[in-house]
């Protein structure tokens, strides 16, 4: 190894200045002699490493013993003087063969970077021919022996790629020891600093079996790790734009935004349409609450308006927004911008209330200049003044829209209407005050949540009834795909079909087991559920949880209402979760019938904790077949200000965050990954 690198020039690297990724390859004394490159330099300070340029190194591993196994004709036979030499020979040539090629690339490479390349001269350039190591194949490959793991190892290996559908298959393989481990997935194309890793997905606890659908640049790097919840993209942030649609207000409104912190934060939220900013700060674990005028509020249908909210951070917050009023009060979470998209399939309700003000209704806030929006209605929509597609057009940052169901329309639904932009926009949805789960259940009650794009649904949703009620909760399943098959394992009371004409789907059941059959995308079923619920599916779904009126199954006189959460898929699960109530002042509203439901994997279940407390293993009851299990837990509430609670687990898991008072509730969720 010596002799080549002085013989090709390549200068040596001290251990304080190999940088602490790049492209780390090594020589052994083997045949094939060069390995496969990691992304960090050799754990042995003392290690010899030359210089490729680029970033990219040789790590020179190449003495002691001939390690095998050794290719024909030199495996199976006691090896003799003249066969050590030519071996030694075929080392030397390899070697030559990769640095030659190395660096050839590495011309191309910059040359392309210049603009002086073009795309069909892009291939890798082929080996040196002829001789010992060299080859006259000019496909541009070599052969690689690969460290073997050892059983303490966790370690990621590519099965396959298909670069026609973009995919990669991938398989886990953890330490012996480590049964239902969760770890994150990361992507990049280049190893230079400062490297720009992709947050891909979380598994679920144990699965090993992963495919990915990125698989399309000329070259990538996965990364497997241990979970990071302020690093990952999760709906931690510190860049958020939001608005408050319209919801209709009885009594005095007050609009908020609650805003939390692992770490403790400052920041402003700004209202630059009404040139309003705001600064604010939070303690670490706490939260603040910010005060919105109620002017703010998202009054008019079908015309740009310029009511957006925008909130920064020097570190990472998460945020709830407020309507809060006496019996119509609704919370929705606020995702970060870089948790948004640019394809939706809308989760709604239809108010089933024949009144002015009650709609079925979207709303978008627009993140970057010339933002264009196109939106196709959905075949129960009835949009007012838009019956089929239609388009906005350089909508400016900030910049909102809202529209509904025509007036009086009390049975349309804006649910299944498709949102596609040129870049990532808000979409919120739900209904200005809806009924739950029919016309004949009082009291009504404002639905809202910050949709979730189609990129971040899963195929696996579990859900745990809200507590205190007792004939269960209704369910809303959105199909991102046509022909998708959702199994329901759980309590199913009923089926709900809101549509006019045939329903979408089919439905079989057996054994507690209901098998629907969505027949197209932007298609959905509804039903009523009591008790743990796990929702599987062959293509990604979306699931929301909603409560039902109070006077469904209240054993309280006149308790809860309805409230709406968007479920996460099981692969999008936090950590650590800050959550909070608002204040039980008993004066705006009573706000003391505190819940949290969370789920966890059974690994966790001895090690979930709400405030520093470990949550009883015996609160916990097991989801379907799905290795998971959920509790209920009621809260106590401080009446002079909203109060903060922290949820950490051994394992990411779910958590639901609701309240009920007289004739009203509300609710949202802890947190996700994308």
């Amino acid at each position: 190894m010596a002799v080549v690198a002085a013989a090709q020039g390549l200068p040596l690297v001290s251990a304080q200045d190999q940088p602490a990724f790049g492209t780390y390859w090594a020589a052994y004394n083997s045949l094939p002699c060069v390995s496969p490159p990691l992304p960090f330099p050799p754990s042995d300070p003392n290690t010899v490493v030359y210089a490729l340029g680029g970033n990219q190194f040789l790590s020179d591993l190449s003495a002691g013993q001939l390690v095998g196994p050794l290719p024909s004709p030199y495996r199976n036979k006691t090896l003799s003087a003249p066969d050590y030499a030519a071996i030694l020979q075929a080392q030397v040539d390899e070697l030559q063969s990769f640095i030659a090629q190395d660096q050839a690339w590495q011309a191309i490479a910059q040359s392309s970077r210049n603009g002086t390349m073009s795309e069909l001269d892009s291939d890798f350039p082929p080996l040196p021919p002829g001789g010992g190591g060299g080859t006259d194949d000019f496909s541009g490959g070599f052969t690689c022996n690969g460290k073997t793991p050892g059983t303490n190892d966790l370690w990621l290996e590519i099965k396959s790629v298909s670069l026609t559908n973009s995919a990669a298959n991938l398989v886990i393989h953890p330490p012996w020891n480590v049964t239902d481990g969760v770890y994150e997935l990361l992507y990049c194309t280049n190893l230079a600093l400062p490297i720009s890793w992709q947050w891909l997905l979380r598994t679920d606890p144990g699965q090993t079996n992963l495919t990915v659908f990125n698989a399309s640049d000329p070259q990538g790097f996965y990364r497997l790790g241990l979970p990071n919840d302020l690093t990952a993209t999760d709906s931690l942030g510190t860049n958020f734009w939001l608005a408050f649609p319209f919801l209709p207000a009885f009594f005095p409104l007050n609009l908020s935004l609650c805003i939390s912190s692992a770490l403790g934060a400052t920041g402003t939220v700004t209202i630059p349409g009404f040139g309003i900013t705001n600064a604010f700060s939070v303690a670490a674990g706490a939260v603040t609450n910010i005060d919105i005028d109620p002017a703010i509020m998202m009054a008019d249908f079908d015309v740009v308006q310029t009511n957006g909210i925008r909130i920064t951070a020097g570190q990472p917050v998460s945020v709830v927004a407020f309507k809060w009023e006496f019996q119509a009060t609704a919370a929705f979470n606020c995702f970060p911008t870089i948790l948004l998209g640019t394809n939706y399939w809308v989760m709604a309700r239809p108010s089933l209330i024949d009144a002015d003000g009650c709609y079925s209704q979207l709303a978008i806030v627009a993140t970057e200049d010339n933002t264009t929006v196109d939106i196709t209605p959905s075949p129960t929509a009835n949009l007012t003044n838009h019956q089929s597609f239609y388009q906005l057009t350089n909508l400016m940052q900030g910049q909102t829209y809202q529209i509904g169901t025509s007036n009086r329309d009390y049975t349309s639904d804006v649910t299944g209407t498709w949102v596609a932009s040129d870049k990532p926009i808000v979409l919120l949805a739900g209904a200005s005050l809806a009924f739950l789960p029919d016309t004949n259940t009082t009291a009504a009650n404002p639905l809202v949540q910050e949709q979730l794009p189609v990129d971040t649904w899963g195929e696996q949703v579990l859900a745990l009834s809200f507590a205190g009620r007792t004939n269960g909760d209704s369910y809303r399943i959105l199909a991102a795909c046509s022909n998708t098959v959702v199994t329901i394992s759980g309590l199913v009371v009923t089926s709900v079909n809101e549509t006019s004409g045939p329903p979408p789907w089919t439905v079989t059941t057996s054994n507690e087991v209901v098998v629907v059959v969505i027949t197209n995308a932007g298609q959905f079923y509804d039903s009523i559920v009591d008790g743990p619920v796990q929702f599987q599916a062959n293509h990604p779904i979306q699931v929301a949880q909603f409560a039902n009126g109070c006077d469904f199954d209240s054993p309280y006189l006149f308790a809860g209402d309805p409230c709406e959460i968007l479920l996460p898929p099981t692969g999008r699960f936090l950590q650590t979760n800050t959550v909070f109530f608002l204040p039980a002042d008993y004066i705006t509203e009573d706000f003391d019938q505190l819940y949290l439901n969370i789920i966890v994997p059974q690994s966790a279940l001895t090690n979930t904790l709400v405030d520093g407390s470990t949550v009883a293993a015996t609160n916990f009851l097991p989801i379907g077949t799905s290795g998971y299990y959920g509790a209920q837990l009621s809260l106590t509430n401080d009446v002079s200000a909203a109060t903060s609670h922290t949820v950490t687990s051994f394992q990411p898991m779910e958590v639901e965050v609701y309240w009920f008072g007289f004739e009203d509730a509300y609710s949202y969720l802890g947190g996700l990954v994308r």
